[in-house]
Parts: C-alpha cells; structure tokens; sequence
C-alpha cells in the first residue's frame, strides 16, 4: 500500500470534478494542487514536485493528448492518468499508447475505485523506481567483479607463464633465483629468500633483499613456535604476521615496511621439504591492503606444488616426456579451476541478483513496452555474463554440465549453420555427416561450442585467400586408424574431424596450441582459449584430440568419442513451458539480503507462502518450533555460522520429512553422493531463473507433479 505523503495535480476544467476530487483525495491524505487548463497545469508541473497527475482528455485550450506528450517530453518519470467523459475505446487506445499510465471514466461514481486507480498507480511509479535503482548498483557491482574477474585473469596468465618457465629452465646455478622472482612477481612481493633443508640446517639458496644480510645457514633445531617450524613439520603453506609470530626472525625478515608474509614448501620426491620459500613487503594492489591475501596463498600454493613436480621430474628421462606434457596440461587447468571456481560463486551470486529481479519486473503486468524492452536487453547481457563464467569453467573443466546419450549428427549440423553465417564467403563448407551412427554420452551446448570453436579457428587460418572448410563425422576402426589412441579403451569409436587449407601451424608450436591463452592472432582477435576448451570438453567425455598440420597447406583437427551402447536420446531444443504454482509454506535462507529478498518475492508470485531468513541458526531455531508449518526447505549452501549442509542434516534430525532444496553458485561445491546420502530433494545452481524457481519447488514437493500450473 502507498503511503499518502503525495501530491496530486487535477487538470480540469470542469469546475465540479477538481472540487469533489479534491475534497476526497484530502480526505485519503494526499496533498491536491488544481489547473483548469491545459498551460496552467503545465507550469504547476514544472514549478512543484508532483506525484501524479489526472488529465482530463478535452481541456478549452490545448488539447488532453498535447498536454500528455509535453509532460512525457518534459517529465518522462511523472506518471498520468487521462479521464474523459466519452467511452470511444479508439481515443482510450491513444491514451495509453501517447504514455498515459492508467484511463479513468467520468464522472466516477464510486470515489473508491479513484482511490483504488491512484494507489495502484503510486504503487508501480515507486515499484519501477527502486527497480531502477537495484539495476544500477546491481550493474556497479557488476562492473567491480569484472575488473576483479580481468585482474585474476591476469594472474592466471602470469600463473601459466611461470610454469612454463619452471619446466624450460635448465640452469641449476640459476634456476633457483628464477623461481624466487617469478614468485614474487605472480604474488606482488619485493623482498623474499629461498632456503634448501639439509640435514641439520637451512642453506640460503637465493634472496631477493641484496642489501639486507640474510645469514647463510640457520641451524636446527628451529623454535617450536616459528611458522617455518611449522611448514617444515606439517609440510603445507602458512601466511602470518611478524609481529604476532616470532617465525621468520631466523631468516632476517623483520623491519621492513611491512610485517605480513608466506611461506611456501618445496617436496621432494619422498614427499618431504626439500626448500622453503619466503616472501614479505607486498606491494599494494589498486584499493586492496599491501597485506597478503588468502588468494595469494591459493596461487602460491598452485605455483609451489609446479615446482615441486618440477623438481622431482628434473631427472626423469625423455621417454616419459609426452607423458609429462600430459600430466601438466591437467595440472594447469587444475590450477585455474581452484581459482575459477570462488570467481563462479561470487559471480553468479551477483547475476542471480540481476536475473531474478529483470524476472519478476517481466512478469509485472503493468510493466510498459519500453520497460519490457529495456529489461530484456538486461537479460540478453546476464546470459553474455552467466556464458563468460561457463567457458572459464569449461576450461578448467570446474564445472559438471548435463550430459544424456544422444547422437551428435544433428548438433553438428545445426552448428555449421551457425558457421556459415559469420564466415566470409571466400571460405566454402563441405560436410559429410554421417546419419544414424551409434550414440556417445554428452552434452549439446559443448559439442556445439566444440565445432564453433574448431571452426572458427580454421576459417581465421583462410581468411587471407579464402579456401575450403572440411567437416566429416563418421564410424572409424581405431585398429586401422590414423592416429595411435590410447585414451580410448573399445576398438571402435566416432570421429569428427575438422580440416582446411589455410596457412597451416609450425611444428614447433604444435605442443602449445591446447594451453591456455596461447595464441599466434592479434591481441583484438582472439584469447587463446578456444583450443584449451576444447581439449577440457573432450577430455571430460573421456575422448583424445589430434592434430595435423604443414605450412602452407593447412591443419586436421581429430575429435575422437567413445561410443555408448544405449538407445539414441534425440536432442530437443529448450522450448520455454509455463510457470508451475503452488500454495505450500516455504521456507528460505540465503545470507545475501538482496537474493533472499528477490527469492520470497518470486515464490510469492508463484503463489507460495515464504518466510526468508538471512541466518541459517535463526532459521533453524524457527523451523524447531514449527516443523510442521513448513512444505519444503530452500536453504544457500555457502552461509557463515551454519552451512546449507548443516542445516539440512539438523532438520533431517529433527525428524521432519519436509524435502530440502540446496542453493549455490558454483557446482562443483557441492559433494552430489554427500547431498542424495542426506536426503536433499534437488541442488538449484545460481543465477536464479522463475522457470528454474517454480519447476524445482514443484518437482520437489510432489514429485514432478504438474498438478499447479501458471498457463
């Protein structure tokens, strides 16, 4: 209900109307201001703060419309309501096609329902402007988790580089003082130093403050209570302060600017302590503290354990060099995803923000054109947001995607289409698919994204001359194959091979092509991530990947399936299906204020009745002593105090069968057996869609039942 704190302008010139008007909305408690024409009401408008205004269509000096079109052209955000003595439905069209927010019929009987159409009025005004409002902080936040999300990119960049380094570095003399900088430089430290472990004492190795002295040997035993102590006994990484930690007194690391620092271990083989590495005096970063952050650690733990590997394959042989490539390509996607995966979290907490509101002002009745317009441009840009985090995902392969048996004849075609619409017509396409051919076990968006990203790739290699792009799919005997494939363990399987004669890949850069962020384009015509997607999809269905390629000639790329012995799935489009509604009790918790609001807000639309906590030990304090009051439990899984897990298991305990939806915005949080062993009816990932939000409460309270429907 609209508090009535506002004002109202009557612009009429019958004198009756404005009088008994006036009269009546005063008495409901809102301030009235009166104009008899149509340049008087004007000026009023532009000379006081006006809530609302009553137009009357036929005014003796300008006419009802022009005055409309003239506020909609001076205060677009003032909101008209027309009222007219004729019931031509043609002229009631133009009103609201010129702006008119809402149509009232003289003379009006009943002043309630005046009342009625004023408040309701108010009350969307109000509505749309805190809607606009949340967009633009929503959108602010969104802007900062970008530029968060391009500085980690970086980092990772740096990441990739530094093991490139690690591994080519054959210097043992120098080898140690690079490792030290690229540590320093991946974690923004101007000061550190590099101890081996003897058998009695620490040897300094390398250091970075040449004008400090740092002692050449520290000898054993160290004070229980120093950090390097601990690393050493516990062999995992600490971070610390030097004033509240006497760790680091030993290695002449104190009065600097700064007292934070880290520590990181080097194994050997045997898995002991073959060095430590320590790094202070952080430079800081934009606003951020010149303090050591817990990411740092994370990234310096990733780099730590590379070198780590690196060592202790220093002496292995060149026989199990490309078993070695293997392993590191794993390991580096491995390292990203450990990144990747809080960036997805934090991310698609802000998106779930954004979709869900854009949802619920969509599904606003009297949401106007241009509103519906402005907020699916909104929701076309959350879905560019919500695909950006996939392929970083997919890259890493941090997130699990919805696989099904199906054949891929038809997802490759309707690809190619997709094809041969950005190419130039310079590159032609020639295809053979293959029809009715066994079934794999994948996932459509991916082996979409697979062929795009393929041949994208090659129409760029043809983009100087033109030439022919070459797509087949077909049955292959892996006995008779091209390729020696010891990823795959059946003697046949599928392959999709992409091929074109474009300018062809040196040998030397083959090895290179699948990691992540190589490239040989332009920096404004590629990230170098195309490739590496595509390996980390493959390598998730349990495929291999090959390549072929001369200068001058043009490359072969070879995708390799398993095959799956089950009936073909047909792959159906996602057709949009009407919202499923109920009237149960549900209860909500989220410690995000913004998403646990917009969450009750949906669910009331769907008809449900909600009660939102944004604590989970309020929530389950509550839930104790009503368990029967409640039809399902939707809980966040990542909560201070009390996880969404540990919420499930105590109302589980509680003996309560009420079934339990988990919310969270990365999937790979969640431990799937863990959940189904507690009984959780369904894992709902973020951003929070009302289709996603009615189909999942509904499925969860009875069983995929279709009994409530929105149609």
């Amino acid at each position: 209900m609209y508090y009535k704190q506002s004002v109202i302008l009557i612009i009429d010139d019958e004198y009756s109307f404005r009088k008994t008007t006036k009269v009546y909305l005063e008495r409901c408690g809102y301030g009235v201001l009166e104009a008899k024409t149509g340049r008087e009401g004007l000026a009023l408008c532009l000379r006081h703060d006006i809530d609302l205004v009553l137009l009357h269509s036929s005014l003796p000096d300008i006419h009802g419309v022009d005055v409309l079109q003239e506020i909609q052209l001076l205060l677009p955000e003032l909101p008209v309501i027309m009222t007219s003595s004729g019931q031509d439905v043609a002229e009631i069209a133009k009103f609201l096609r010129f702006g008119a927010l809402d149509y009232l019929h003289k003379p009006i009987i009943e002043p309630s329902i005046l009342v009625h159409v004023v408040e309701k009025s108010l009350d969307y005004i109000r509505l749309s402007r805190e809607n606009k409002k949340y967009q633009e902080a929503l959108i602010t936040q969104v802007a900062e988790k970008e530029e968060e999300l391009s500085q980690l990119d970086r980092r990772f960049r740096n990441m990739v580089s530094s093991g490139q380094k690690f591994i080519r570095c054959t210097d043992l003399d120098r080898r140690d003082g690079m490792i030290l900088q690229e540590f320093a430089d991946d974690l923004g430290a101007t000061k550190g130093c590099m101890y081996h472990v003897e058998e009695d004492h620490l040897t300094l190795a390398a250091r970075l403050n040449t004008g400090f002295p740092s002692p050449q040997n520290i000898f054993f035993p160290l004070p229980e209570s120093s950090l390097c102590a601990k690393v050493l006994r516990e062999k995992r990484a600490c971070m610390g302060h030097i004033s509240k930690d006497i760790s680091l007194q030993a290695c002449a690391c104190m009065s600097y600017s700064n007292d934070s620092f880290v520590i990181f271990p080097f194994l050997d083989q045997g898995g002991e302590v073959a060095s430590l590495l320590v790094l202070y005096d952080k430079v800081a970063d934009g606003n951020l503290p010149a303090l050591f952050q817990d990411h740092d650690l994370e990234l310096g733990e990733v780099l730590a354990y590379r070198v780590s590997d690196v060592r202790r394959r220093t002496d292995v042989t060149s026989a199990l060099k490309r078993s070695e490539e293997f392993v590191l390509q794993a390991q580096k996607r491995d390292a990203i995803a450990t990144l990747a995966g809080g960036i997805a979290h934090d991310f698609n907490n802000i998106l779930s923000a954004i979709v869900g509101y854009t949802d619920l002002s969509l599904f606003t009745e009297t949401c106007s054109d241009d509103v519906r317009s402005n907020l699916e441009q909104v929701q076309k840009a959350s879905e560019r947001a919500r695909n950006l985090v996939r392929q970083i995902l997919s890259l890493t392969r941090a997130e699990t995607s919805e696989e099904t048996v199906m054949g891929l004849s038809e997802v490759i075609l309707e690809a190619l289409k997709f094809v041969r619409v950005s190419l130039p017509t310079s590159v032609c396409i020639e295809h053979d698919i293959g029809e009715g051919l066994e079934t794999v076990l994948a996932n459509p968006d991916r082996i979409h994204q697979v062929v795009m990203n393929l041949c994208t790739n090659a129409a760029h290699a043809m983009q100087k001359g033109g030439g022919t792009l070459k797509v087949s799919y077909k049955k292959v005997d892996l006995d008779a194959g091209l390729h020696d494939i010891h990823e795959l363990s059946g003697r046949t399987c599928l392959c999709l091979a992409v091929m074109d004669d474009g300018i062809g890949i040196e040998s030397d850069l083959l090895e290179k092509i699948f990691d992540p962020y190589f490239t040989t384009k332009m920096q404004c015509e590629g990230t170098g991530l195309g490739l590496a997607v595509v390996q980390g999809i493959m390598d998730s269905l349990g495929g291999a990947i090959r390549v072929e390629s001369q200068l001058g000639k043009g490359s072969s790329f070879y995708l390799y399936f398993p095959i799956v012995q089950d009936e073909q799935v047909q792959v159906k489009a996602h057709l949009s299906s009407p919202l499923l509604v109920g009237k149960e009790r549900v209860l909500f918790v989220d410690d995000e204020q913004i998403l646990a609001q917009m969450a009750g807000q949906m669910l009331t639309y769907l008809g449900y009745k909600p009660t939102v906590f944004t604590d989970s030990r309020v929530a389950l304090e509550h839930f104790a002593e009503n368990p029967d009051n409640y039809d399902l439990v939707i809980t966040d899984l990542t909560m201070p105090f009390m996880s969404g897990l540990e919420l499930s298991r105590r109302v589980k305990e509680l003996g309560s069968e009420v079934p339990v939806i988990l919310h969270t915005g990365y999937s790979s949080m969640v431990d799937v057996g863990e959940a189904r062993a507690m009984g959780i009816a369904a894992i709902m990932i973020k951003p929070l869609t009302m289709s996603k939000l009615s189909r999942l409460v509904r499925e969860a309270i009875d069983g995929n039942s279709r009994k409530y429907r929105r149609e």
